[in-house]
């Protein structure tokens, strides 16, 4: 006979549904399900809900060659991971650090939180801001985050300590500052205020470099083109201005909305500006001829926020209570996330986007491919009683032993929760390793035990 061990982070069956033990997963618990009484019994008691799970070792009773295949099961693009609470009011504007680990959130409550995406869990709140925080942005060394505000100030803060390293103030008194840029290099800072103008700032002095002047309403969004050198702005005034950022002309306006222009993002190459609006749609412009490269009727409401992926190949648009994604080459919709709509962010690696909305939450999405990878990687046992078979990540603690076996550290390889690994192994014990201190937040690990006979093998 023969044992197959199934990884997944779906939803698996219930006790009793095949002639067998095996795992099943229920209410982000795994139990061990004997079927001739169908009753479970907790096998994890307060386990942590991993981030990863790898490295098995089996014994038996034949130097059996065994083979591990390698599956990865990529959870379908759009479906949510977690959600972060804390703030107690409106998300506005939302952040990845530059190495994808931290974002940071501005709300409503006056309040920024740093937020740790590994494990889901908030770093610090700070308070500075007498009112509502409009706009945070990371430098690009990650050192450095700036937040906007309703009380017309822009704050920088030191993001291990937390500490206010300076507040800048020059955006007339009685306007709000909406969007913040940082420049490629970390250098400069840009500001657009309800003062209809765009600051730039010396980040290291907290100087005023210059004022760019030029609409006639309110400038809600500012960004910075991938090299520095162009800044393009959006505006109540139903435009979006292109700006050169060392001499503070104005090298183009872009006109086209027929409505407040919300924001504005470069493309990762630079090459292209996109633009969501009060009137419904999403425009992609040509940078150097100003061109509209397409318009896209995106939603039955308002378009809030706009963001590419870092890889290029998506643009995300919120409205109200969706978000839905876009092929940028050809225009065509790819998914609809629903419930958030306010702010939007990509992860460095494009795989995850994050939003914040209304409902004071930030919501995880998962973006992964739909496309699966199988590999290989033969093992052999090494004594005829008690050997094992390893496929290892070093620092492996056992969760189920039968007898104890230390993991090897030999040809390691990094298993992650969007896999399934297949086990097969002729009459023995089948034991799991995890690795310690992993956490996964909603995700939780299941095992699926298969009794398969006369050794025949079947995908189920």
């Amino acid at each position: 006979m023969a044992l197959a061990l199934r990884l997944a982070v779906n939803e698996l069956s219930i006790c009793g549904k095949v002639d067998s033990h095996y795992y099943s997963r229920t209410y982000g618990k795994c139990y061990w399900c004997d079927r001739s009484t169908k009753l479970g019994t907790d096998i994890f008691p307060g386990f942590a809900r991993p981030k990863q799970q790898s490295a098995f070792a089996v014994s038996t009773s034949q130097p059996t060659a065994f083979t591990v295949n390698k599956i990865i099961e990529n959870v379908p693009i759009g479906g949510q991971v977690y959600t972060l609470q804390g703030h107690s009011s409106y998300v506005n504007s939302i952040a990845f650090s530059p190495d994808g680990k931290i974002l940071a959130s501005g709300s409503r409550d006056s309040t920024i939180k740093l937020w740790d995406i590994d494990r889901g869990r908030e770093i610090y709140t700070r308070h500075g801001h007498s009112s509502y925080v409009n706009s945070v942005a990371f430098s690009a060394d990650g050192k450095t985050l700036a937040s906007g505000g309703y009380d017309k100030t822009i704050k920088l803060w030191d993001v291990t300590t937390g500490e206010l390293i300076r507040t800048l103030e020059g955006h007339s008194d009685s306007d709000l500052v909406r969007s913040i840029s940082f420049s490629s290099d970390g250098k400069i800072l840009a500001s657009g205020s309800d003062d209809k103008t765009i600051k730039l700032w010396n980040v290291t002095t907290g100087e005023q470099i210059r004022i760019l002047k030029g609409h006639s309403n309110w400038v809600r969004s500012v960004a910075f083109s991938p090299d520095g050198k162009i800044l393009a702005s959006g505006s109540d005034d139903k435009t979006i201005k292109v700006w050169n950022v060392t001499t503070g002309t104005r090298i183009r306006t872009l006109k086209g909305h027929f409505n407040w222009v919300n924001s504005v993002v470069f493309s990762p190459d630079g090459k292209i500006i996109a633009s969501g609006s009060d009137d419904k749609t999403i425009k992609l412009w040509d940078v150097i001829t100003g061109g509209q490269v397409w318009t896209i009727q995106a939603h039955s409401n308002l378009v809030s926020s706009v963001a590419f992926s870092p890889d290029g190949k998506i643009i995300a648009s919120g409205s109200f209570g969706e978000i839905k994604l876009w092929d940028i080459t050809t225009g065509a919709q790819i998914h609809t996330l629903q419930g958030h709509s306010l702010s939007l962010a990509f992860s460095p690696d494009s795989k995850i986007l994050a939003s914040g909305s209304g409902d004071k939450t930030i919501k995880i999405w998962q973006l992964a491919s739909l496309s699966n990878t199988d590999t290989s990687l033969p093992i052999k046992p090494t004594q005829s009683n008690i050997s094992q078979a390893t496929a290892s990540i070093p620092h492996v603690q056992p969760v189920i032993t039968q007898t104890p076996i230390t993991p090897t550290t030999k040809n390691t390889s990094s298993f992650t929760i969007l896999e399934v690994i297949w086990l097969l192994v002729f009459l023995g014990y089948v034991l799991l390793w995890l690795i310690p201190g992993g956490i996964w937040w909603t995700v939780f690990l299941c095992a699926w035990f298969v009794l398969l006979c006369f050794g025949l093998i079947r995908i189920l």
